[in-house]
């Protein structure tokens, strides 16, 4: 029988966290990681056509 996704769901998080830990032990101490993120917030007004 096919296990529910909440029965998977800490074997799911427990590999996550590990996947993260080996990720963060690559990344060399003195190089900085930035993450940026660009948004672009447009107004828009409907002009209707007479």
């Amino acid at each position: 029988m096919s296990l529910s996704f909440i029965e998977k769901l800490p074997k799911i998080v427990k590999e996550g966290r590990a996947e993260a830990a080996r990720i963060l032990e690559r990344i060399n101490i003195g190089n900085i990681l930035a993450l940026k993120t660009n948004k672009f917030v447009l107004n828009y007004k409907k002009v209707e056509s007479i």
